[in-house]
């Protein structure tokens, strides 16, 4: 589908909240197990990240089984995490813009964090094949194709993209974390995962500056797009 960015801004948008909402459908159904096991040595092998600060999370936090709904949450973030570095190692192909190339290592760091909880819990990875545009979940494969289309267009097209996944992901992850996951260790990984967001919405959006480009919000609202963009680069976690 070619086009312009905003043209083909409601489809995204749309099916992104198609996929939160299969996530939540699951919830009805769900109880959440409210009797944690804290850490047996047989239950909860130690998790190495290579990330000290992620691994300390997940090794000093409870043990609590996933409900359903938990489970999805994680595996639709698997996905999305992998989307944005496909389609940033994609646009660094394309346009040499090191922005690309620098998020997208952070996107794969997103990745393994979310893969160190499956493996923490014994969940189904949904990266069957961790090559470039697999994904198992068919609405994030139809938003990884538009988008990576309108990446295609120019430079700017491809950078307005970045600041749009940006906002995908920190929307998300902030749905998410508000009806579905009451787990402690994905809560924090959640977290981390969403101040990343928050520091690469802030790197795409100056990006588009330096180029002369007025971004708008996509899929936050103006006082959270604003909130963002107004308030220093986050460190710590070395998301």
């Amino acid at each position: 589908m070619k086009g312009t960015f905003n043209e083909n801004y409601t489809t995204m948008r749309a099916l992104s909240l198609i996929s939160v909402a299969l996530v939540m459908l699951v919830t009805a159904n769900c109880e959440k197990n409210t009797d944690p096991v804290l850490n047996p040595v047989n239950q909860n092998p130690v998790v190495n990240t290579g990330n000290p600060h992620l691994d300390s999370i997940m090794n000093n936090t409870p043990y609590e089984v996933p409900t359903a709904a938990e489970e999805e949450a994680l595996k639709l973030m698997r996905e999305e995490e992998k989307m944005a570095r496909d389609l940033y190692l994609n646009a660094f192909d394309d346009w040499n813009v090191q922005i690309f190339q620098n998020i997208s290592g952070s996107e794969q760091r997103h990745m393994d964090a979310v893969k160190a909880l499956l493996t923490k819990y014994s969940l189904t990875d949904p990266v069957l094949n961790d090559g470039r545009g697999l994904f198992v979940n068919p609405v994030i494969d139809s938003i990884y194709t538009l988008l990576d289309q309108q990446a295609g267009l120019s430079k700017i097209d491809a950078l307005k993209m970045g600041a749009f996944v940006e906002e995908f992901d920190i929307k998300d992850l902030r749905e998410l974390k508000d009806h579905v996951v009451d787990n402690t260790d994905i809560t924090l990984v959640f977290n981390e995962l969403e101040r990343g967001s928050r520091n690469h919405l802030r790197s795409f959006y100056e990006n588009l500056q330096n180029q002369g480009i007025t971004y708008a919000p996509q899929v936050l609202s103006q006082a959270e797009f604003d909130a963002i963009i107004n308030s220093p680069h986050e460190t710590g976690g070395g998301m």
